[in-house]
């Protein structure tokens, strides 16, 4: 299977909003109460969200392609510093199909996020992820990431306050 990798365009947005709305459904159905998930897809999946993602001047949007069906994306964000540390390289969201799992999608975007942050001059990367995600959490470390603290998710309420805990992570480009 070959995966092409390319910058999202504005024609892209309705096909990826409707890819990341169907991995969020196949990966976090479990964080929400049915009214929950709703309210968090309305409210953060929407077209105007994914819109405001390419029209972002910091952020970019990355497809990973399967013979013209978009598997996965990637949305990082230049410049975006965790906790007043300068320098950062902030991977917003990486997501792929259930069906692309293990099958090398998400080491491409992993990999292109962290050429976009070399080729800013990024001393790290960092991002977020629920600690409830222990297959993510496994991933990012493989890829070099380091849990460097907690956090909470605050957005809207999950089914459990447990649920609601995330990790940040963080890692070195030397």
């Amino acid at each position: 299977m070959k995966i092409e990798l390319r910058l999202a365009k504005r024609a892209d947005v309705p096909a990826l909003q409707h890819m990341a709305v169907r991995s969020y459904h196949q990966h976090f159905p479990y964080l929400w109460t049915p009214e929950g998930l709703q309210a968090y897809l309305d409210q953060y999946y929407d077209l105007n969200t994914f819109y405001g993602f390419l029209d972002a001047l910091d952020r970019q949007v990355y497809l990973a392609c399967s013979q013209g069906q978009i598997t996965g994306y990637l949305v990082v964000q230049a410049q975006k510093n965790w906790s007043g540390e300068p320098l950062g390289f902030y991977v917003h969201r990486i997501y792929m199909l259930s069906d692309f799992a293990g099958r090398g999608v998400g080491s491409i975007l992993m990999a292109k996020a962290e050429q976009l942050a070399r080729e800013c001059l990024s001393k790290y990367l960092w991002l977020e992820v629920m600690q409830s995600s222990v297959d993510s959490i496994a991933f990012y470390q493989k890829k070099g990431f380091q849990i460097i603290s907690a956090s909470h998710f605050d957005i809207l309420p999950m089914k459990t306050e447990e649920l609601a805990k995330m990790w940040i992570m963080k890692k070195p480009l030397g």
